[in-house]
C-alpha cells in the first residue's frame, strides 16, 4: 500500500522477497523504486490516473530486483484507497509473479514453432518419397502399395522422433523399429555400435534407407533365405592427427544368393547414394560383391549426430 506521494507504507513478506527489499528499506521505497524508469513513467502517467478516475486498474508490468535488477513480469489489480471521510488517501495493489508463466508460454511458443519446422521437413521427404515412388514403380498399384510402405516406415521413425520431443533420434532405437518388422534382431539382424543420437532429418532419411534396404534383403538379399543375416555396424572414428570424429556406419549380407550390380537405379539405391550423402554430408556408397550387398557411410559426427549433453 502506498501514500498519494507514492511513498510505500506497507509491503507484505512476500511482496518484499519478490523485489529482494529488506523490511528496513520498505519506508523510504516508493512506487517508482519498484519498477525500471520507463515502466515507472507508465504507472504515473497512464495508470495511477486510471485508478482516480475509474476506481481501479489490473494488468501486466515489469517490476525490477533490487539486488539483482532482474525484470520480474507480474499480474497487478491497484485500486484506490479511501479514508474515513471518503478522501482518496492512497492505492492498493495486490501483484502475482508471472515468471513461471511467462517462461511456460516462452518453452510453448518455441515449441510450436519447432513442430511447424519439423513438419514442414517431414512433409518435404514425403514429397520426396511420393515423386521418385511414382516415377519408378511399373504400375499404380505396385506404386500404391511401395509408397504405403515407405510411408508407414516414415511413421515409424516419427515415433522414435516424437518420443524424444523431436530433438533428436535415437539410433539403435531407430534402426531396430525400421528393422523388427523384417526379421528378428539379433539373429537376422546383427547390430553394433555405440549409444548416439541422430539429428531428426537424418533420422528420418536413415529410417527410410534402412526399408529399403531390409525390404531388399527379404525380396532378393540375404534374407531371401533361411540361413542369412545382416551385420549392422556403426562407429565413432576419433581418427588420427587430432582430427575431427567421424560417423562410420556399414550394412552387410551373408548368406544369401549370389549378388549381380543391378541394371536399374532402384528407390533404395537413390536413397542413399542421394539423401544419405546429403543428410550424412559425408560419402555413401553401396556395393555388390557375390557374397551380399554392402552399404558404407562415412561423415564427420558433428553432421550426423546431435551434440552430447
Amino acid at each position: 500500500m502506498a501514500r498519494l506521494d507514492g511513498s510505500i507504507f506497507f509491503l507484505n513478506n512476500a511482496a518484499q522477497q519478490l523485489v529482494g527489499l529488506s523490511p528496513e528499506r520498505v519506508a523510504s521505497t516508493t512506487i517508482a523504486d519498484l519498477f525500471p524508469p520507463d515502466e515507472a513513467a507508465i504507472v504515473a502517467a497512464e495508470i495511477l490516473p486510471t485508478v482516480r478516475e475509474t476506481g481501479s486498474w489490473s494488468g501486466e508490468r515489469m517490476f525490477r530486483h533490487f539486488g539483482t535488477g532482474e525484470l520480474i513480469p507480474v499480474l497487478s489489480s491497484v485500486i484506490p484507497v479511501h479514508g474515513h471521510d471518503g478522501a482518496l488517501i492512497g492505492y492498493g495493489t495486490v501483484t502475482r509473479d508471472l515468471r513461471e508463466r511467462k517462461q511456460t508460454e516462452e518453452q510453448q511458443r518455441l515449441l510450436n514453432k519447432e513442430l511447424g519446422h519439423r513438419l514442414k521437413n517431414v512433409l518435404t521427404v514425403v514429397q520426396s518419397v511420393a515423386a521418385q515412388t511414382l516415377r519408378q514403380a511399373p504400375d499404380l498399384k505396385a506404386a500404391g502399395e511401395a509408397l504405403g510402405d515407405r510411408l508407414a516406415a516414415l511413421g515409424d521413425a516419427t515415433n522414435v522422433l516424437t518420443a524424444a520431443s523431436w530433438g533428436a533420434a535415437d539410433l539403435r532405437a531407430l534402426v531396430v523399429r525400421a528393422l523388427s518388422p523384417h526379421g528378428d534382431i539379433g539373429t537376422r539382424f546383427r547390430l553394433s555400435g555405440p549409444d548416439l543420437t541422430l539429428q531428426p532429418q537424418v533420422g528420418l532419411a536413415f529410417a527410410l534407407a534402412l526399408h529399403e534396404l531390409a525390404t531388399n534383403a527379404v525380396k532378393y538379399g540375404a534374407l531371401s533365405g533361411p540361413e542369412g543375416f545382416v551385420e549392422l555396424n556403426w562407429q565413432i572414428d576419433h581418427g588420427s592427427n587430432a582430427g575431427e570424429p567421424r560417423f562410420q556406419l556399414s550394412w552387410r549380407e551373408t548368406g544369401g544368393p549370389e549378388v549381380q550390380r543391378p541394371t536399374r537405379r532402384g528407390f533404395g539405391s537413390t536413397m542413399i547414394e542421394r539423401s544419405l550423402r546429403a543428410y550424412f554430408r559425408g560419402q555413401a556408397e553401396i556395393r555388390y560383391p557375390s557374397a551380399g550387398v554392402e552399404i558404407h557411410l562415412d561423415g564427420l559426427l558433428r553432421d550426423a549426430a546431435q551434440p552430447a549433453e
